[in-house]
């Protein structure tokens, strides 16, 4: 992350900067209330009727497009007669001061780091996840000498965005959030609170009224014997080994397992599901020291509804294929059927069961896969907040 680098150089005394960001029908009317985004240089469509555009764009952008509104507003940047040292993206739900943003700045320019963020390489080269990212002048030189960029964009225009810098070398990026110094669409503290309620990218269907829902866990010897002490775990299915004598077990499965062969443990589960008489909309594989509310994950699934996403999580692709880490992921009941036509599967593809849930369903349609911890809304093996602590001190591959 940004704070561990060892500084290579001294932090010039005026480092100049470019903030901006795009404006939409979705946005707040009070552009100007929040000091960071009265800074931005705020980039509309061209037929836009909103108040707060500094600059209209040739064009008019859907969700989709966003990519080439990013590409239009670069090459706007790239024409201007004046450089500055630093260009940063925020989203228009971005909550940060301006104080802290010059302070991270100014602590990346005594760095070799060029692009800061929340960095991804789900694809083959390294991105910038979009609610803010931060780069400096030599990205955007790279980006301007390319123009005009005529081939496919991807929809997303932060992926979009790594894919004109198109690097691998991971020396060029680093993280901006530790210690923590901005937020995604909420913050609340003793005094304030601060809320976005609509998002650019909305439901394409209205929840259903009534949400059927399937959460696993698996338990082991590694496992707290209070398994009924967290109203997420206690309303779960527990599945266990065959000769376990731990209590806490809804169902004992045909074999006994070990770390290495936890994706045999998933598949005989997973075969379970399939056999019920009757399936529900959606199923959530949890770890047992996941950290979450019961009313968060109905608040996620309750979503998830009303998107055509299909496999809710974090996010990774380091194989040929889309899957989810493991602390807590949400499928829908088409993804079961899927796996289910499939079974029996003879041979793992990964000794993690998370991989292996990612090469039963063997998609590269990122469409299909969403990020479900924006805001944050689960912790994995610990929690803390002015009156709660929380920590397992033991994992299971001990």
């Amino acid at each position: 992350d940004l704070y561990s680098l060892k500084p290579v150089r001294e932090a010039s005394e005026n480092i100049t900067s470019t903030v901006f960001m795009f404006r939409g029908d979705f946005s707040s009317d009070f552009y100007d209330l929040f000091s960071l985004q009265k800074r931005a240089v705020r980039y509309c469509d061209n037929d836009t009727t909103i108040s707060g555009c500094d600059v209209k764009l040739p064009r008019n952008y859907k969700w989709g497009t966003l990519s080439s509104k990013l590409l239009d507003a670069l090459e706007v940047m790239c024409k201007a007669p004046k450089k500055t040292d630093f260009y940063v993206k925020i989203d228009d739900d971005l909550i940060m001061s301006e104080s802290k943003l010059d302070e991270v700045i100014k602590r990346m320019s005594t760095t070799d780091c060029q692009v800061s963020g929340r960095i991804a390489r789900d694809f083959e080269f390294y991105w910038a996840v979009g609610q803010i990212y931060i780069f400096k002048r030599a990205i955007l030189e790279t980006i301007c000498a390319k123009l005009p960029i005529t081939r496919q964009l991807h929809g997303s225009e932060d992926i979009s965005f790594g894919s004109f810098i198109n690097s691998t070398d991971r020396s060029m990026f680093c993280d901006l959030d530790t210690p923590r110094n901005h937020w995604h669409k909420d913050y609340s503290d003793k005094r304030i609170k601060i809320e976005y309620l609509i998002q650019h990218n909305e439901p394409v269907r209205k929840a259903p009224e009534t949400i059927t829902s399937t959460i696993f866990m698996f338990r082991g010897d590694f496992s707290s014997k209070f398994y009924d002490l967290f109203s997420l775990q206690k309303r779960a299915t527990r599945y266990c080994d065959k000769d376990t004598t731990i209590d806490g077990c809804n169902i004992k499965l045909p074999r006994n397992y070990k770390w290495g062969n936890l994706s045999e443990k998933l598949a005989d589960a997973l075969e379970v599901m399939c056999k019920a008489p009757e399936k529900t909309d959606f199923y959530v594989k949890i770890d047992d020291d996941l950290v979450m509310s019961e009313s968060k994950l109905d608040e996620v699934m309750k979503v998830m509804s009303t998107t055509d996403c299909q496999v809710a999580g974090g996010i990774a692709r380091d194989y040929g294929f889309y899957w989810p880490l493991g602390q807590v992921y949400i499928f829908k009941r088409q993804i079961l059927e899927k796996i289910c036509a499939q079974l029996p599967i003879a041979k793992m593809f990964h000794s993690s069961e998370d991989i292996s849930f990612g090469s039963f369903i063997n998609s590269t349609d990122r469409s299909m896969f969403c990020n479900l911890n924006r805001p944050q809304n689960h912790w994995h093996r610990g929690y803390t907040d002015r009156r709660l602590q929380i920590k397992y001190f033991k994992q299971h591959n001990e």
